[in-house]
Formats: C-alpha cells, sequence, structure tokens
C-alpha cells in the first residue's frame, strides 16, 4: 500500500516537474510577443506620424 502511494506521488512530482518549466517558457515566451509586439506597433505608429 505505501510503496503504491509514494510511486503515485512521484508520479506526480514528475508529472508536474515535466510540465512546470514548460508552462513557465510559455508564459515567457507569450509576455516577449507580447512587449515586442506593442513596442513594433508604437515604433512603427511612431514612425507613421512623423
Amino acid at each position: 500500500m505505501e510503496l503504491a502511494t509514494s510511486s503515485w506521488v512521484y508520479e506526480v512530482l514528475g508529472i508536474l516537474y515535466f510540465i512546470t518549466p514548460t508552462v513557465a517558457v510559455m508564459i515567457l515566451l507569450f509576455k516577449f510577443v507580447g512587449v515586442f509586439a506593442s513596442g513594433s506597433l508604437l515604433f512603427s505608429s511612431r514612425l507613421h506620424f512623423q
């Protein structure tokens, strides 16, 4: 019984260990893309108004 619970816990921890960095990287990418998009929009609008 104890072995089954510990293996299940290790499985969940392994899944979290695999998912967490992926989610973090995705969030960072989305933030970077958002900042880049807003920056390029501001830059293009600034160029357009000049």
